[in-house]
């Protein structure tokens, strides 16, 4: 399956039409929900080229182009992941976002499986977000998160908050999970 996503993503980017940017954008995101992840995004001609580490122990690779369909911007990413500690081990992971803006709604959908270099999955991930801009500069809605890993099914659904200004944009999603946890994350979104 991993080969034929990445001759998959090949082949779309040889003969899309046309690539969301032809400008070179660099964003930096830092996330804590009781870990820290931080994302380095790089994106140029249409092509991205991200970087991303854990101190939950794990770092990974992403690339792949964007295209723009209107509003609708698609990610077809391929990625490499490494997990440290106690389990050691590299996976592939096909990913695809989806991402729709426009000047009322913000609308996401990610989507990702790790596979082993056995052709295992490890693990899937998916987000939904739909959030609605009440006001300039504030946003309100709904996220829906799933992870499924050998042995683990998390779930979580609640609400997210995001408040934009000219040096970024600072998001919040409060929940719980399927078992009735309580789930906090804060991340910081800043263009470089």
């Amino acid at each position: 399956m991993t080969r034929t996503f990445a001759l998959l993503l090949v082949l779309v980017s040889l003969v899309a039409p046309s690539f969301a940017n032809a400008e070179e954008i660099n964003i930096l995101r830092v996330e804590h929900d009781g870990e820290y992840t931080t994302w380095l995004f790089h994106e140029k001609d249409g092509w991205n080229l991200n970087a991303i580490t854990s101190t939950a122990g794990w770092a990974g690779l992403e690339i792949g182009p964007t295209f723009a369909l209107g509003n609708l911007l698609v990610q077809p990413l391929a990625a490499v992941n490494y997990v440290g500690g106690e389990i050691q081990t590299w996976s592939v992971l096909p990913e695809v976002f989806l991402i729709y803006t426009d000047s009322t709604w913000d609308c996401q959908s990610w989507n990702l499986a790790a596979f082993s270099p056995d052709a295992k999955p490890t693990f899937t991930y998916r987000t939904y977000v739909v959030m609605n801009g009440i006001i300039p500069m504030v946003g309100i809605g709904a996220q829906v998160e799933g992870i499924l890993q050998t042995g683990t099914d998390t779930r979580m659904i609640g609400g997210v908050l995001s408040y934009a200004t000219s040096r970024g944009t600072l998001y919040s999603f409060l929940g719980k999970t399927r078992e009735g946890s309580s789930f906090a994350r804060i991340a910081l979104v800043v263009p470089l």
